[in-house]
């Protein structure tokens, strides 16, 4: 395997090129940019579901629908463009319950929201679909209370059944989904009513915030039974952009969602950007050449061979906040030799 550096929170932008797209002062407004574990943020809320009386968890911060007017020491947002973005890889599987590729959870975190995020700055997790939520004071009962106001891309609005249905269905043995141990401390999900909904546990699991900014991602229930029960190809969330077409090993094309309930810096409605076009099908070579002659605006992962170059490059940015991201390689302890945990630590 090549090694490669993870510029997910670091990518490298061509200064010159990003002015002439017509792009944002910003890198594109989705918390994960990138194959990267996205920040997203959680809720809040008491219901009258059985279980020990609830004690507020740390006080959430609301994730603003409408911005504070900008101060002379805010950028300037330009608004508009298309960013195209030399993508390592095509995409797998676009359903979020069941994909594994770090290539698609960069496309996912644009089109799909959890309940929480991590704070970009502070890496704290707060709310995001989820306003609030409490704890109960044996850490068995998580009540989340949903914003209001939150639509689908196709209009529908958001309630607390898609977050029942998205975390039964991880759950679910028949779905096969990788993220099912992010969520195995859960024994039910509970809707209260379209805005309120209760996460029992099983024993007391403090990573369940923790892990929420990437799993679950929640899903339309309507979208995913309309689609036969998988959307390895089709998505609809409710994130800044929505999908507009796939050319397998050429490109994805993610559009602006009109009804984005997020706002900017500048008050108005998320995302910056018109688009986000995703190229691959090229080798590493190849899209570091394309990415220097101007066929991508930025690219998001290179070779290790060619960061220094780059670096020394004068119209090169390396752009991006601090991520939770990381590269890492795993064993496969169900085969030999493996298996043998003697050998796991000589390797």
């Amino acid at each position: 395997m090549k090694a490669k550096t993870n510029l997910i929170a670091c990518l490298l932008v061509l200064a010159l090129l990003l002015g002439s797209c017509g792009a944002a002062t910003e890198a594109p407004p989705a918390e994960p940019t990138a194959v990267s574990a996205a920040t997203e943020a959680p809720p809040a809320a008491a219901t009258d579901a059985p279980a020990p009386a609830p004690t507020a968890a740390p006080a959430a911060t609301e994730v603003p629908t409408t911005a504070p007017e900008p101060t002379e020491a805010e950028p300037v947002v330009k608004r508009g463009g298309v960013l195209k973005i030399g993508h390592e890889a095509d995409a797998a599987d676009l359903d979020p319950a069941t994909s594994a590729a770090a290539s698609d959870a960069m496309i996912q975190d644009l089109v799909y929201e959890g309940l929480v995020r991590w704070n970009p700055e502070s890496m704290e997790v707060e709310p995001l679909l989820a306003k609030s939520w409490e704890i109960s004071a044996d850490g068995l009962t998580y009540t989340f209370h949903l914003q209001e106001g939150v639509k689908w891309h196709n209009g529908d609005p958001f309630v607390a059944d898609d977050v029942k249905f998205t975390v039964d269905r991880i759950l679910d043995p028949n779905t096969g989904s990788t993220d099912v141990s992010a969520l195995s401390s859960v024994e039910s999900v509970t809707v209260v009513d379209e805005l309120t909904v209760v996460f029992a546990l099983k024993e007391p699991y403090a990573p369940l915030l923790s892990s929420a900014p990437s799993v679950p991602k929640i899903q339309n229930r309507k979208f995913v039974e309309e689609n036969g029960g998988t959307t390895p190809r089709v998505m609809m969330g409710t994130g800044p952009f929505m999908l507009g077409e796939w050319v397998p090993d050429q490109v994805i094309h993610l559009v602006k969602n009109p009804n984005c309930w997020r706002a900017g810096i500048d008050g108005q409605p998320l995302p910056y950007l018109d688009g986000i076009d995703l190229l691959s099908g090229v080798d590493e070579t190849a899209r570091v050449a394309d990415f220097l002659s101007g066929v991508s605006d930025m690219v998001v992962t290179v070779p290790n061979k060619d960061v220094a170059s780059l670096l020394e490059n004068p119209a090169v940015v390396m752009a991006g906040p601090e991520s939770m991201w990381y590269s890492g390689l795993f064993f496969n302890v169900g085969a030999e030799p493996f298996d043998d945990k003697l050998v796991r630590p000589a390797v």
